[in-house]
This record gives structure tokens, C-alpha cells and sequence, in this order.
């Protein structure tokens, strides 16, 4: 996890690699000049017994349908990626809670020399907040929105790379950019999403150094500006400056570990001199493991402060996930996943424990198409008063990478 709010690169594992699609082995379709185009295709029939997240639970069903495409090239150590998908969803119920999202993003690094390197990427994604969901959710808001809060966000980052792959050390700096405009209810008595709207720049500075042959140290310094376009509802200024001072460290062992682990302090200051900011320890952890050639563990976790959706202010929020899958047959796998995750906020008396599991069962047909069944169910514990409830949803996906 990047402590950033989000950076470009991450667009495109959001918009496309998450999905099952590109784990298919799929070449895609390569042309005379070299470039490799991938068409892929997700759609998905799932049934949810509380979509809106509410005490006062909405059920539907709901087909989903993901086209998109990557073109992608590798030339001598420089790698260009466009990719572009459409996420539409529609409801059996209703056709006011239907969305249709997109999503392009572009990933490049250019290698001047073996020692000398610059990544720059963007994304545009234009999105949607559910009903029930981020800045929409909890039973007040549910009740009086008609149909999902929209937004547009543009990303930018560059990053200068100085160090070959192998080099005993290598730094990196990185300047980056986030525009997020929400497209609907301004405005509105009921969701003014005026005020939600930001602009936020950041740079940030890391440098590693090997001392394993597997094993590299991380010090990082990681600074964000976010300058918000209104006042908060309550009159007061939202814009904050927030700096990571960071350690850590980076793994790899082929075949059986993969890592990163970043530890260190979140220093956060509100232009608002009457807002409190925060000092406090911060932590991020991704980890890979494969026990088995045919089995596969994931570990993710952090906690730092951030930004609240449906209250002023901000909050404390920590989380750890698991995720295991397993191939039983050649192509035939499982997909066992738990998470929890807690959010103290700190303008107002609330605390939000969400736990959730998941089971997925998954049969690859041929090398470029995957059949999944599903189901999820989540659990959320506030002690405030319309945040909490319980959700299920089971799931049927026929995904093509072609």
C-alpha cells in the first residue's frame, strides 16, 4: 500500500490486474512493430441481499460487465502500457443504482541508461460512490439519495530512478499530482459534494540499499499537500500538509517470498490551527508466500490516518487482510480470504469494526477463460447509530482474456 492516496500505477492494477483476467495466461496478440494487444472481457451475475448497506436491508441482483483492453510494449528495458475498461453495472430491481465507470490509465519507464531511469504515468477514472458506500453511505444519507454519488479523478506521477537493478544502492524520487472533482449533487441540501472536492500534490524521496542478496533496506520521506475547494460544512478550513518519515525493507526469493514492509511516523498539520492534527506511529505490509509451487498466501495490512467519508475531520484507521488460494487440480483452485479493519474517528464519538470473509472457487477453461463461484459476506459493528449492518452477496463470473 502506498501512503499516498493513490498513485498512477495502482490505477492500472485497480482497473485491470485485480480482476481474474489477466492472471489467464493470455500473450494477447502481438503486431509487426511489436506491440502486444490484450482484449479482456469480465461479466459476472451476483445476487445481494443488502447493496445499500443499510439496517433496513435492499436486495438485488446484479450483472456486471467489464470490457477492456491493453496495449502494451517492451523494447530494450523501456515498457509502455495504455489500458483502458469499462465497469458497468445494472440492477434487477432498480435501474437508479445502475453505474457505468471508466478507467484509463497509461504506465511507461524509459531507461536512458543501465544506471539512469524515469517512470511517468496518469489515469483518469471516472467512478462512483454506491449508495451505502464511501461519502453515500449510512442509513440517513441511503434514505434521501436516489442514485450513486459520481466523481472524476485525474493522477499524474514522474519518477526519477538512480541505480541499475543491481546495484548495491538506488534511489528513487517521485512528484505527483491528484484532481478529484465529484460530478453530481452539488449543491444538493441532501449530499453537498462541493465540499469534497481536492486538489492534492506530493513529492517523495526514497532510497535503498542491499544488505542480503534477497534483501534490501528502505528509508523513505514522503510528503502530500491537499488543498480541499470549500470550507468544511462546519466553516472551518479542511486543507492539511502530511509527512511520512518511513523504514523498512524489500524482499524477494524466486519461487517461494515476496514482500515489503514499511514502518514509521505519520506527521499530519491542518491550516486550521483549531483543528488537531496527528504525530502517530504508521505501518504498511505486503506479503507473498508460497509454501507450494500450486499454493499461494497473501498478507496486507496497515494503519495510518486519514481522510473521513461521512463525518468532518479525520480518523485513525487500521486493517489486515488474508487471502489463500490454492490449486487442488491443474485448473482447478479455491480462493479463501478474511479481512478486518477498524476506523476510530476523531471529530465525533464512532467506531467502525468491519470483518468479512470470502470463499471463491474457480475452474480455468482452456488458457484464457475462468469460471468463478463466489460468495462474501461483511459484517459492520458502529456504535453509531444508522452505520451498522450485515451484507452477503453470491457470485457467478465467466472471465475472457482473449
Amino acid at each position: 500500500m502506498r501512503m499516498k492516496h493513490c498513485r498512477v500505477f495502482l490505477a492500472i492494477v485497480a482497473a485491470m490486474s485485480t480482476s481474474h483476467v489477466l492472471a489467464l495466461e493470455s500473450n494477447g496478440y502481438t503486431t509487426e512493430n511489436g506491440l502486444t494487444i490484450i482484449p479482456i472481457l469480465e461479466s459476472g451475475l451476483r445476487y445481494n441481499d443488502n447493496y445499500t448497506r443499510t439496517s433496513d436491508a435492499q436486495s438485488s441482483a446484479i450483472f456486471d460487465v467489464k470490457p477492456g483492453v491493453a496495449i502494451e510494449s517492451d523494447r530494450n528495458g523501456n515498457r509502455y502500457r495504455v489500458a483502458y475498461q469499462l465497469d458497468a453495472g445494472f440492477h434487477s430491481n432498480t435501474s437508479d443504482d445502475n453505474y457505468v465507470d471508466h478507467t484509463f490509465a497509461t504506465n511507461n519507464l524509459v531507461r536512458f541508461t543501465t544506471r539512469h531511469a524515469l517512470g511517468f504515468n496518469y489515469a483518469f477514472l471516472t467512478q462512483h460512490d454506491a449508495r451505502g458506500s464511501g461519502i453515500a453511505s449510512g442509513d440517513a444519507l441511503v434514505a434521501n439519495l436516489t442514485t450513486p454519488v459520481e466523481y472524476k479523478t485525474h493522477v499524474a506521477d514522474a519518477t526519477y530512478i538512480f541505480g541499475s537493478d543491481n546495484a548495491k544502492g538506488r534511489i528513487e524520487a517521485t512528484l505527483d499530482f491528484e484532481d478529484r472533482t465529484y460530478t453530481n449533487y452539488r449543491g444538493s441540501d441532501v449530499l453537498d459534494t462541493t465540499f469534497d472536492d481536492y486538489l492534492q500534490i506530493g513529492a517523495d524521496g526514497a532510497f535503498y540499499v542491499q544488505v542480503l542478496p534477497a534483501t534490501q533496506l528502505l528509508l523513505q520521506l514522503d510528503y502530500n499537500n491537499r488543498q480541499y475547494t470549500k470550507n468544511s460544512r462546519s466553516g472551518g478550513s479542511q486543507d492539511y500538509n502530511e509527512t511520512y518519515y518511513l523504514t523498512g525493507a524489500v524482499w524477494e526469493i524466486t519461487g517461494k517470498t515476496n514482500g515489503k514492509l514499511r514502518l514509521g511516523i505519520q506527521d499530519k498539520k491542518y491550516d486550521d490551527s483549531s483543528r488537531e492534527g496527528s504525530d502517530n506511529f504508521s505501518w504498511d505490509l505486503t506479503v507473498e508466500w508460497k509454501p507450494l509451487e500450486y499454493s499461494t498466501l497473501t498478507i496486507d495490512g496497515g494503519l495510518r490516518n486519514e481522510d473521513a467519508d461521512t463525518e468532518e475531520g479525520d480518523l485513525d484507521g487500521s486493517r489486515i487482510s488474508a487471502q489463500w488460494k490454492h490449486y487442488w487440480l491443474a485448473n482447478v483452485y479455491s480462493n479463501l480470504g478474511l479481512n478486518y479493519s477498524r476506523k476510530d474517528y476523531n471529530s465525533v464519538t464512532r467506531t467502525d469494526d468491519t470483518s468479512s470473509a470470502s470463499i471463491k472457487l474457480g475452474y480455468e477453461l482452456y488458457e484464457r477463460v475462468d469460471l468463478v463461484a463466489g460468495w462474501r459476506g461483511e459484517d459492520n459493528d458502529s456504535n453509531s447509530v444508522g452505520y451498522t449492518y450485515n451484507q452477503n452477496v453470491w457470485s457467478l463470473n465467466a472471465n475472457f482474456a482473449f
